[in-house]
């Protein structure tokens, strides 16, 4: 069975954290034949503007060739600009810092820099090679085939990723779980993803029927301490302080730490399923399905809830990420081809496989009557599929003599079989065929009609009533009479039904449970399980329950944001929108929100993850999709205007003209305003009003004072017309809002750049571009999920696995260890720091998931 080890730490610590996004290629040794020749991406999940984050979430993943050890490895040489020694760079007086800047691999440098500091001259004659531009490798034999420079493999993995997306539902990925060898999932290629394990539903079918689910009761009765939540599926325990702390944070694999939609203060928008096409990050790729008997998708998408779900119909829509359900049900249509040729050209023209199976055996043409009547087929009865797995359960089966002398409208099975063990309470089983129960079909009512729809009574039957394992009466059990059930009392009243009769939703003693995570409804007596609330409507009587996971709580960043919020804090004339003018502009709310709320843009300068030097706009090329300036702060300016004078009639605004140059002939003192010289850019200056002592010690926001710059943020340079946009999006009326977090609050950004800003007055601002990946569909379906490196001159693939994956086309899924942090500052904010206040002490919350497979019959936690 699948295990979920954690282990929790808590450390009392004071660090520093120090970040690089350069690509490096690392564990280059000859020692692993499995795991060798490394870049690492460090990625930053992008905020999403509709997502109110107490945290930023970091992600390290180490992607390598991870070949099978049976697979061959040749020493293969690229192109190699120089060969070095260590004499030979130590007497150049190169350090190891200098090398950081080659085309080295980082156990190079490592080595080098253990060989300056001992002064080893058994080393002396360590040769190694320098890359050629865009080469690297311990022989620069590996190459991404970029026209471009990496700065970091991060970036390349996100925008690899992106480029999937202009591919969806074209797009063929199969990745299988190994080591359930004695699992058949079906004719091939069908197989074992990790996901299906404890879902719910038997997935390996044939001799080792339910091997899947095997164990998987011990789930049911897992229970956590006090301070822990417990995820829905009962497979982990994380710490509480995990749970609801943003939703790109998901820390249980089924995802119930959080929420499963978003609400507004006024409106309930259900969230969509996560696409995972263009992601890689831990929601996806650590990720099970949220709900029992969902399709999974095999990289962490899941069909919509469904216990009648049929891969053998054409279910337009589901993943098309991966296209699993499509590949499958033509692995399933192939199957077919087992019978004879004569009986398998019956069930191609009668059961309509031209619809599925491109360039096959046969055609259309090879349907008419006449020349079915010809063939020979001599088995009586014909089914199909040819194992139970129509709806999931079941396996129809057609008479020959019909198949020959009805209409294609008019095909409807003589029997309906299913394996007992799938299905213990279907009625009216009237015979057995091949070890199968078997009842008639639901009655045929016109041409057309969709057995699949007409079996899902059924389906759900054998779903929702009986356990696929034994249970034993436990006290973490509820018992669903009727339905003949055992399910987690963590399973009642959380918006699912678990119980073919319904006893689980319709309980009416849940707040006897002893549950202390559970909402309490105050208009009635009734107790939700969180993971039920917003998935379909409010359970509770007068549906305050729809505001358990309202996130617009009451913040600071409500205040003085342009948006009338709360009208429950008016008093005598006075809201949240009162007495702004004294407002700060810069804060940690504010910052990086791509809104300009400091007149002079301090609060959107030296923002993670914008590709320009220090104290530099990224500034759009209008009229072009993906070209940016980056602007330094110092060369920006923009005129006076008269206040007083100005015509108010737009809107009753006044409107900014906001300049680039670099000409150092302009008289700023006089004719322009120069943003970098006003460290805080006030309504005086802009209105030339010199009476007024404009040195403030807080920069409010001007734009309180309907004074304005000229929509969209567009910046004329060189004062010829020529445009580009500050601002991507300018949320006028709906910025992005955050709660207070590390991530923005330091105002003093990284060193990025040597150069001084100086020395760069006579240097034009040139175009830049962001990295780009311009793949097709057979590059990406060759690695699967991972990306595609090349080797050698002659360019042979090669796939660089994440620690998912493993194989020469990353095509299995392995088994691993993920890593959670979480860094909080420690107790109360007296405690937290010091009285000199430098030094803050910090909570590692440190979460180690390891899973694997054994045939145990426990679940061991630490």
């Amino acid at each position: 069975m699948m295990h979920w080890q954690w282990l929790c730490f808590i450390m009392l610590l004071s660090m520093t954290v120090i970040k690089s996004d350069v690509s490096y290629l690392h564990n280059t040794h000859d020692n692993s034949k499995t795991i060798f020749d490394c870049f690492y991406a460090y990625i930053t999940n992008d905020r999403d503007p509709n997502y109110k984050l107490f945290f930023r979430t970091n992600y390290l993943t180490s992607y390598c060739r991870r070949p099978l050890s049976t697979d061959p490895i040749n020493k293969i040489q690229g192109y190699i600009e120089n060969t070095y020694t260590f004499k030979n760079l130590s007497l150049q007086g190169i350090t190891s810092e200098n090398l950081l800047q080659w085309s080295l691999s980082v156990d190079v440098i490592e080595q080098y820099s253990i060989y300056l500091i001992k002064n080893n001259t058994e080393f002396d004659a360590f040769i190694f090679n320098n890359c050629s531009l865009l080469w690297s490798g311990s022989n620069c034999q590996y190459t991404f085939n970029l026209s471009m420079s990496l700065e970091s493999f991060g970036d390349l993995v996100k925008s690899s990723f992106k480029a999937r997306k202009q591919h969806e539902g074209k797009l063929l990925i199969h990745t299988c779980y190994p080591y359930f060898s004695g699992c058949y999932r079906g004719p091939e290629p069908m197989c074992l993803d990790w996901r299906e394990i404890c879902d719910g539903k038997i997935d390996c079918i044939g001799e080792n029927l339910g091997i899947d689910e095997e164990y998987c009761s011990e789930l049911a009765i897992t229970e956590c301490k006090e301070d822990e939540y417990r995820c829905h599926n009962g497979a982990q325990c994380i710490p509480l302080k995990f749970f609801r702390d943003g939703r790109s944070s998901k820390d249980c694999l089924d995802g119930t730490d959080e929420a499963e939609i978003f609400q507004t203060w006024v409106f309930l928008i259900p969230q969509l399923p996560p696409k995972c096409i263009d992601s890689m990050l831990f929601a996806c790729e650590e990720r099970t399905c949220r709900q029992p008997h969902v399709f999974s998708c095999g990289d962490g998408t899941c069909g919509i809830f469904n216990a009648a779900f049929n891969l053998v119909i054409d279910n337009q829509g589901a993943c098309l990420g991966t296209g699993h359900a499509a590949y499958y049900r033509q692995a399933i249509y192939k199957s077919a081809k087992r019978y004879p040729n004569d009986c398998y050209l019956l069930l191609f023209c009668r059961l309509g496989f031209n619809n599925t199976l491109q360039n096959d055996t046969y055609n259309i043409t090879d349907c008419s009557r006449e020349n079915l009547s010809s063939k020979n087929c001599t088995l009586e009865d014909l089914s199909f599929p040819l194992e139970p797995i129509f709806n999931g359960y079941f396996q129809p089966f057609y008479s020959t003599e019909s198949l020959i002398k009805c209409d294609n409208d008019d095909i409807w099975p003589t029997y309906i079989c299913t394996n007992p063990r799938l299905c213990l309470y279907l009625p009216n089983t009237t015979h057995h065929m091949n070890g199968l129960d078997c009842c008639p079909p639901p009655g045929f009512l016109y041409h057309d009609s969709d057995l699949s729809f007409r079996l899902t009574e059924n389906s759900e039957i054998c779903a929702l009533m009986g356990n696929i394992n034994k249970y034993k009466s436990n006290p973490s059990l509820f018992y669903c009479e009727k339905s003949d059930k055992y399910i987690s009392k963590h399973r009642l009243i959380d918006g699912i039904q678990d119980c073919y009769y319904n006893e689980d939703e319709s309980y009416n003693d849940s707040c006897s449970l002893n549950d202390t995570q559970r909402f309490n409804c105050t208009s009635e007596t009734k107790c939700l399980s969180l993971i039920g609330i917003g998935l379909d409507r409010p359970q509770c009587k007068n549906k305050e329950d729809l505001e358990i996971d309202n996130p617009e709580m009451f913040v600071y960043i409500r205040l003085c944001n342009h948006i009338y919020d709360y009208p429950e804090l008016e008093q005598d004339n006075k809201n949240d929108e009162t007495n702004c003018q004294w407002w700060p502009c810069h804060t940690p709310y504010t910052r990086c929100d791509n809104v300009f709320q400091c007149a002079n843009g301090i609060d959107e300068l030296n923002c993670p993850n914008v590709n320009c030097n220090i104290n530099e706009f990224k500034c759009e090329i209008i009229n072009s999709t993906n070209d940016y300036y980056c602007i330094p702060q110092e060369y920006i300016y923009e005129k006076s205007v008269d206040c007083i004078n100005h015509d108010f009639s737009d809107n009753n605004k006044l409107w900014r003209t906001i300049f680039y140059s670099n000409n150092l002939t302009i008289n700023i003192n006089q004719e322009y305003i120069s943003w970098k010289e006003k460290t805080c850019l006030t309504k005086n200056d802009i209105c030339d009003d010199s009476s007024t002592n404009d040195q403030q010690l807080i920069c409010n926001i001007v734009e309180k004072e309907n004074i304005c710059i000229n929509y969209p943020f567009s910046v004329d340079l060189y004062n010829n017309g020529t445009l580009c946009n500050i601002v991507k999006n300018h949320y006028f009326r709906y910025p992005k809002f955050y709660y207070f977090s590390t991530w923005n609050f330091g105002y003093f950004p990284t060193i990025i750049n040597e150069t001084s800003l100086t020395s760069q007055q006579f240097i034009h601002i040139k175009p830049k571009k962001p990295l780009e990946i311009n793949t097709n569909v057979e590059l990406i379906e060759y690695c699967n999920r991972g990306i595609v490196i090349y080797e050698g001159k002659s360019y042979e693939k090669k796939c660089l696995c994440p620690p998912n994956y493993f194989g020469d086309r990353c095509q299995w899924q392995n088994q691993r260890i993920s890593l959670t942090l979480q860094i909080r500052p420690v107790g109360s904010h007296e405690h937290a720091i010091e009285s000199n206040g430098r030094t803050t002490m910090f909570r590692i919350l440190r979460i180690i998931v390891y899973y694997t497979l054994h045939c145990t019959t426990y679940i061991p936690r630490v």
